[in-house]
């Protein structure tokens, strides 16, 4: 290959960080990002040129990561062909496509020879299942709700043997990692790190979260998930409650994740990952690549606090930790050096996507219902098992307006399936509570479903309304259990 065909760049530090994941656990998916979609009277042809126009026009999609002399590179092609293949599968069962979906979707990818994007083809009678399958280390879900936009004018243009029309590209990601690197040499880059430093002192090295089994001495990242839907009643309760405190969404239910966690840890002191955008610039809003960074958000329940305290402390840090969003997180890693043995700084991530990230999420979970129309391209919800965990438990929610779709993805190393699903059932019976009252101390809220609403009903003697307050109680406590019964 003549280096005319293409230029060496050097990487983020999120970028770094996966590459080095990924050669620790070459054979690993947890990284891979899968979108399994349906399409009925697809142009296979117009398709596979609509996406072979995205990767000639985004450079992410066109990069592979050697690393000569050592050290890694994002090596940027001049030109290069997607991979895709095609296969008959009208003669498959659907258990068979569906696991052959889920083998093609757990392929690890080859960082140093690429290429990072994969589609494949399953042709029906009626119909084509598509897989678009990349590394994270070139996308985020913001790039990807980009592309799919982009897609449909791609696929318009190629069913008329046309070149999209899109409007041309003013910066790249290569723009970004510089703007990255010359930010970390400033004085911000120290700011920052002070901040960050202070703001995790003295944190604990790990959340004692009641496992099945202990954590192995090196991860395999083998995971299941566990979905669940939260009720027009119950979403509305929350909006209503997160308006109410002024807070977002996120805030609020995050508050209520780590107060369970809290509660069945045992612990005061609650460190839960959770993704920002990590674009630094209005001028990169636009750009495909992998922008995304971690902070991590510390819940603080000393002095048994009220769930309403607990919340406004919480509103405080996570408004603090996204004004200082830009300081890598792997970096911040690097530098503060947890425990060996421990994982870094955080086991449970939790994050609510909403608006356009959320339409691209409950495709990539394949939820019933969802249908993305992309101009003459019409894409359904195809099912994919969760088979890989990033984390030893992960609350992942997406506000669909009148419910709450929620995953709890966990690591199948440390959990059963019957934990997590005592776990899920107990998460709701405690958001339930809050809505009840969010004045009562986070200590007296429920932790398992042994210890139900209406156990706490004598401590509400001091309600203006106390009947009224038993009423919703107890309709609150007999539509949890019939969720049970569901479930």
């Amino acid at each position: 290959m003549s280096t005319a065909d293409f230029r060496d760049t050097p990487l983020s530090y999120g970028q770094r960080a996966l590459w080095f994941v990924q050669r620790l656990a070459p054979a690993a998916a947890a990284y891979n990002v899968s979108l399994p979609a349906r399409a009925r009277d697809l142009d296979l042809v117009a398709f596979r040129a609509a996406w072979q126009a995205l990767a000639d026009r985004h450079p992410a999609l066109r990069t592979t990561y050697p690393a000569p002399g050592g050290s890694p590179v994002g090596r940027v092609h001049r030109q290069l062909p997607v991979d895709v293949a095609e296969a008959d599968a009208s003669a498959w069962s659907t258990e068979e496509l569906e696991r052959r979906v889920v083998e093609e979707a757990d392929r690890p990818f080859d960082l140093e020879c690429g290429p990072v994007v994969r589609l494949r083809l399953f042709r029906r009678a009626t119909e084509v299942v598509t897989l678009l399958s990349l590394h994270h280390i070139a996308i985020d879900f913001s790039s990807l709700a980009i592309l799919l936009e982009e897609l449909g004018v791609a696929y318009a243009a190629a069913l008329r043997g046309e070149t999209p029309e899109l409007p041309p590209l003013t910066v790249t990601y290569e723009d970004f990692t510089r703007w990255q690197a010359e930010m970390l040499a400033g004085e911000r880059s120290e700011a920052l790190w002070s901040t960050w430093r202070s703001r995790l002192a003295g944190a604990p090295a790990e959340l004692a979260l009641p496992t099945d089994r202990p954590r192995p001495a090196r991860p395999r990242f083998r995971g299941a998930t566990r979905d669940l839907v939260l009720g027009p009643d119950l979403t509305r309760g929350l909006k209503l409650l997160a308006a109410a405190e002024r807070v977002g969404l996120d805030t609020l239910i995050l508050t209520a994740f780590q107060a369970f966690l809290h509660r069945i840890s045992g612990q005061q002191d609650i460190l839960v990952g959770s993704p920002v955008p990590g674009r630094g610039l209005p001028a990169f809003a636009e750009v495909v690549g992998y922008f995304i960074n971690t902070v991590v958000l510390r819940g603080d329940f000393s002095g048994a606090p009220s769930f309403r305290t607990a919340l406004a402390r919480m509103h405080a840090r996570s408004e603090e930790a996204r004004a200082q969003q830009d300081f890598p997180f792997p970096l911040l890693v690097e530098r503060l050096r947890p425990a060996r043995g421990a994982s870094p700084l955080f086991q449970v991530f939790f994050v609510l996507y909403q608006g356009e990230e959320e339409r691209v999420v409950r495709l990539l979970t394949g939820q019933a219902g969802t249908t993305l129309e992309l101009g003459d391209l019409r894409l359904e919800p195809w099912p994919l098992v969760g088979r890989a965990a990033m984390f030893d438990l992960s609350l992942l929610m997406s506000d669909a307006g009148d419910r709450i779709a929620a995953t709890f993805q966990y690591s199948s190393d440390l959990f059963d399936a019957a934990t997590i699903d005592r776990l899920a059932v107990d998460f709701v019976a405690l958001l339930e509570a809050v809505l009840v009252d969010p004045d009562r101390p986070v200590a007296a809220l429920p932790a398992s479903h042994a210890h139900v609403v209406l156990e706490e009903v004598p401590n509400l003697e001091q309600s203006q309304d106390r009947a009224a307050t038993r009423r919703a109680l107890l309709e609150r406590q007999k539509s949890l259990r019939r969720s049970r019964q569901r479930t």
